[in-house]
C-alpha cells in the first residue's frame, strides 16, 4: 500500500496578518484604519517550509518584490533545492510561495 503526499498541501491552520495603512489619529474619527493588504502564512508539512501570500491575488506582486532576486520560486533552503536534480520550482498558478 502506497501513501501519496502532496507536497504542496497546507497545514490546516493558517496565520492571517493584517498590514494597515499609516492614517493620522483624528481625536473625532472613531473609524478603525482600514486594511492595506492581508497576508496569509501556511506551513507545508512535506516540506517543511513556511508559505505566503496575499488574500488579493493582486497584491502577490507585493511579496514578489521585497528582496531583490527572491520573486518566491525557489526553494530557500539548500536540501529543498535539490529536489528534482535542482530544478524544482512552484508553480506559477500556486499563489502560496516560500519567500526566503
Amino acid at each position: 500500500m502506497c501513501v501519496c503526499v502532496c507536497v504542496a498541501q497546507p497545514h490546516p491552520l493558517s496565520v492571517e496578518i493584517h498590514v494597515y495603512k499609516e492614517t493620522t489619529p483624528s481625536p473625532s474619527a472613531l473609524k478603525p484604519p482600514s486594511i492595506l493588504i492581508t497576508v496569509v502564512l501556511q506551513y507545508l508539512p512535506a516540506l517543511r517550509v513556511v508559505t505566503g501570500h496575499c488574500k488579493d491575488p493582486a497584491d502577490n506582486a507585493v511579496l514578489k518584490s521585497l528582496f531583490p532576486a527572491d520573486d518566491g520560486s525557489a526553494m530557500p533552503m539548500e536540501g529543498l533545492a535539490q529536489l528534482q536534480a535542482g530544478q524544482f520550482r512552484f508553480s506559477a498558478a500556486q499563489t502560496a510561495r516560500p519567500y526566503r
